[in-house]
């Protein structure tokens, strides 16, 4: 089923909405009005796709994260610099997902996400072609990777 374009229009103005003004303050502490007024869309238009803020943001979580997930299935992972790639291209293809990794308060909570699909999707296939690294030094790797020196 296809979705009405004023409905997908909807959804990008309500998310870009909320991303924004995650970068000024917790999400707490943003209110559907808020929201509503950048987005240049009514509150009942809102509550129609959302019951709240929570669900939208969880819903730009949900999006990112797949996505994430997709690009990761879609590169060979077999290859490291793929995967790495991937990894590094993130600020690029998914520009909703750094916003999300930028705010503080969604910080870890969102990096943890996206450690937990890379090594689901990553270790299988560099344990079976890194004969000699075991499951911990690969998890490393792939740590360093997505976060960098801790």
């Amino acid at each position: 089923m296809k979705t009405d374009a004023r409905v997908i229009y909807t959804n990008n103005v309500l998310k870009n909405a909320l991303l924004t003004y995650l970068e000024q303050k917790p999400l707490c502490k943003i209110s559907v009005s808020e929201i509503c007024t950048m987005a240049g869309v009514n509150r009942s238009t809102f509550y129609k796709h959302y019951d709240g803020c929570n669900e939208l943001y969880e819903k730009i979580e949900k999006e990112q994260l797949e996505e994430f997930k997709n690009s990761l299935i879609n590169c060979n992972l077999n290859a490291s610099l793929d995967v790495t790639y991937t990894i590094f291209n993130v600020k690029e293809n998914q520009p909703a997902l750094c916003k999300l990794l930028a705010i503080e308060s969604t910080h870890d909570a969102i990096l943890n996400k996206i450690m937990k699909i890379t090594y689901e999707h990553c270790l299988p296939a560099w344990k079976k072609h890194t004969a000699n690294a075991t499951e911990n030094e690969c998890k490393v790797l792939l740590s360093f990777l997505i976060r960098g020196v801790r």
